[in-house]
Formats: structure tokens, sequence, C-alpha cells
């Protein structure tokens, strides 16, 4: 008997939602399992699998007894989740030691998901690795450890107003060589201030992000002129850029190249300002920095300094100012570091 080789095989094809509300009319009409698969078109196995399914039953409370029903949208909604997640899962066992080390920086170090991504494909240390695209719906999924929510950033209308405060060189005046971070050595500086006036004066090197935190034991322009002195002796700024608070007033006696941003325009020193932002995760505002050491700012300071930053390619302000600092305050960078 010649053997048939035209003879296909058939694909199993999965239950439509109209197809499950159809079995759930047949079933509460009183039909057997051999004539619904009859009237649908089915195999009688397959509607005894959608029938003996936990997942597809839908049981109920009637006058203290239980009733246990199909129910063609639970089904459905069963088995979409199903779909959506056996894919996924299957790469992300794949890359399970790189995912562990990732909610390891996450939920300890609380490092963002991009982040601690970026970082660990920096190190180059494991073979199967996922984006932070995929992260991200990982997350969204509820496939990880982690629980996120990602904040649409607003923008804002920046508007330039001229400056009503003479303290010394306008920001307008700054080098191109400044405004384009391609200089080692030009610092921004700010004050983290609360409401009885006690201080932290913040100092950040542009190119590298590299920040240095200072308690200030009183918030004037003596005190941060002198406090600026000694930062001055050991980084050698060659610029320094700040706002025109009155405790910056005196900042003009350290060097020439001291600029002042526009009122009211704090983006002109986005960086120090970002970094403003970080502190407060340490030291939330409406806390008392009376109470605050050089102790505690130093553990804050080296913190976010070892932090890995999306814009240093996920090198950490740390390793990108020991290198600058080594390569003799040259401008030239391997990673490209963006404004």
């Amino acid at each position: 008997m010649q053997k048939n080789n035209n003879t296909k095989r058939k694909i199993f094809k999965q239950f439509s939602l109209e197809e499950r509300k159809m079995l759930e009319r047949l079933i509460k009409m009183g039909y057997k399992k051999t004539k619904i698969a009859e009237l649908m078109g089915r195999n009688r196995s397959t509607i005894s699998r959608q029938l003996k399914d936990k997942r597809n039953l839908l049981i109920t409370n009637y006058h203290k007894s239980f009733k246990i029903t199909y129910n063609a949208e639970l089904a459905d909604e069963s088995y979409k989740q199903r779909k959506n997640n056996c894919g996924a899962k299957i790469k992300l066992y794949d890359c399970l030691p790189f995912i562990e080390h990732l909610e390891n920086y996450v939920l300890n170090k609380k490092w963002a998901p991009k982040v601690a991504v970026g970082r660990l494909l920096l190190e180059k240390k494991f073979e199967n690795v996922v984006t932070p695209k995929t992260i991200y719906n990982y997350i969204d999924r509820d496939l990880l450890k982690i629980k996120t929510k990602q904040k649409r950033k607003k923008t804002k209308r920046r508007i330039v107003r001229k400056n009503k405060t003479k303290l010394g060189k306008s920001i307008e005046l700054r080098e191109d060589i400044i405004n384009t971070r391609a200089r080692f050595g030009d610092y921004e500086c700010d004050s983290v201030v609360d409401v009885k006036h006690n201080a932290i004066l913040v100092t950040q090197e542009r190119l590298s992000r590299y920040v240095i935190l200072t308690k200030l034991e009183k918030h004037n322009s003596e005190e941060v002129l002198k406090n600026m002195q000694e930062l001055h002796e050991i980084y050698e700024f060659k610029s320094m850029t700040t706002d025109n608070g009155s405790e910056f007033s005196k900042l003009s006696q350290l060097t020439e190249s001291v600029y002042f941003t526009h009122p009211y325009s704090s983006w002109e020193k986005g960086s120090v300002e970002n970094v403003n932002g970080i502190i407060r995760r340490y030291i939330p505002k409406g806390t008392n920095l009376k109470n605050i050491t050089q102790q505690m700012l130093n553990r804050i300071q080296n913190e976010i300094n070892n932090l890995p930053r999306e814009k240093l390619k996920y090198k950490t302000a740390q390793e990108v100012f020991q290198e600058l600092a080594q390569e003799g305050s040259q401008s030239s960078l391997n990673c490209t570091c963006s404004a």
C-alpha cells in the first residue's frame, strides 16, 4: 500500500473569545461534551481540557454552597496572560544571573533600573543580558521583584532675564570651552539651605560630575569664600559658575573666572541643581541641617560620586574624575560625556 505523503499535520487553533462564549452558553443549556464538540467543530478532548482547566473556572457562593462554572472571559484572560509571559520567562531564565545582580542594584543601592542595566553592560561580566527596554517590560508585567513608576518629564519654557544684581561676570561672557564641557576643571556651586539658614555648600566639576559637599558654619559670603579658597587649593578651579545669591558675592576674589547666572535661571547651572535633587534623597526637605555633620556629608558625597551616570556612559563620577586627573587635566576622555 502506497504511503500518502500529502497528508498535512493538523494544526491546533486556540479558542477565540466568541468560541469560549459559545462553549459557556452550550454548557448552561445542558449539552454534553460530545454534542458540544460536534456543534463547535472541535475534538471532544479539546472541550474536555477547557472544562478541566481550573484557571477557566469561576467559583461562586450560592446560599452557603459553592458552584463551579466555566467562564468565557476568565478563560480568555488566563490564555492571554500565559501567552504574554511564556516567551519573556524563557529569556529571563537564560539571563538569571544578570537579572539577580540588577535587582540587587535597584533594591539595595536604589539605582534606577536603566542605570543598573547600563552599568552591568559596561562591566561586561555576563554572557546573557537584556536591554533597559526589556527590563521595563518585565517590570510592567510583574516578572521582577522591582516595582517602579516612570515619571514623565515636564518641559519648561526657559526665559532668560537680564541680571539685576551685578556680582561679577555674567554667564553670557563664559567661554565656549566651559559651555561645551570640553575642559576638565570648570566647576559649578550652589547651597542647600534649611528654614533656619543652616547650609551645605555643593560644588561640582562640570565634565566629570564629581561633587564635593561642605558643611557651612554660617550661611554668608565670608564663610562661603573661606571654604571655596580651601577647595581651590586642592582642586584648582579653572572657572566657577554660580547664581546671584548674596552668599556668593565675594567669589570674584577667588578667581577672575567666576560667572553668575541670570535671575530665575537655575537651568544655567543644571548639573549642580540636579545634584541638589539627589542630595534630597539622603537629606529630605525639612531636615535641620545643623544636625548634619561633615562626616555624614562625606558618606553621602561618596555614594553620589560612585553612582553610575547615563551621561557618563554608565561610568561613575569618581571613575571619570580620576581618569581626567591622571591625564593631567586634559580635555580628552575615552567616553564622550554629553552635556
